[in-house]
């Protein structure tokens, strides 16, 4: 209860889990794997990519700090990397798991983002 609330440790850790997730997604493109990640239905207009885009990473920015903000929470007088291990399971599970066995999308939508989750929770 007396612990204090450490602002630069936690923005520091915010901006890496950003990071870290944003490198993640980006893998997969560059591995020609993304069309197994997309259901999409033709090219997007060029206005509708940039505001896809922006929209994009300002969720991926949220879901960082809401990541990160309850690790801290969560963490106190527990092992980092267990912790940090079991913690990024948990959620992906949480987040990922639906996806998984939804009829209109492909099991590696929900197994890689298991995969990324389960990394950012030991970073």
């Amino acid at each position: 209860m007396g612990t204090t609330f450490n602002v630069k440790q936690f923005v520091i850790a915010w901006l890496a889990v950003f990071i870290i997730l944003t490198i993640f997604v980006y893998v997969p493109t560059k591995l020609e794997i993304a069309p197994w990640f997309v259901v999409g239905q033709g090219e997007p207009a060029e206005a509708d990519v940039m505001t896809w885009r922006i929209l994009t990473y300002l969720s991926r920015l949220i879901f960082a700090g809401l990541f990160t903000f309850i690790y801290t929470k969560t963490s106190e007088g527990k092992s980092g990397i267990g912790h940090g291990l079991r913690y990024g399971l948990g959620i992906s599970l949480l987040v990922s798991l639906p996806a998984m066995f939804s009829p209109q999308l492909h099991f590696t939508w929900g197994a890689w983002p298991t995969v990324i989750q389960a990394v950012v929770g030991i970073i």
